[in-house]
């Protein structure tokens, strides 16, 4: 079983599909865009989601394209009205 993120203008959901049965998926949860608190990424790694009712708890998704995943993900942030800063090591 293989796990997905997708984002929409208003959710953050994780789809889970069978590796060898892409054509159905199921929805394993969905989450309001406004309660991500913090996003963090290691390029061609990972991607760290934080949401406000647990923001010591991230979610991960390994990931090889996390840069244009984070891209994806801010965009949907900005139309929000959310600005924030890029911080590196």
């Amino acid at each position: 079983e293989e796990s997905f993120l997708m984002l929409t203008e208003e959710l953050v959901i994780e789809l889970k599909c069978n590796k060898f049965s892409v054509a159905t998926a199921t929805v394993s949860w969905t989450i309001p865009v406004s309660h991500l608190a913090k996003l963090k990424f290691r390029r061609q790694e990972s991607i760290s989601l934080f949401f406000k009712e647990a923001p010591e708890d991230p979610i991960i998704y390994m990931c090889e394209n996390s840069a244009e995943a984070v891209k994806q993900i801010q965009n949907v942030l900005k139309r929000h009205g959310v600005k924030g800063k890029h911080t590196n090591a």
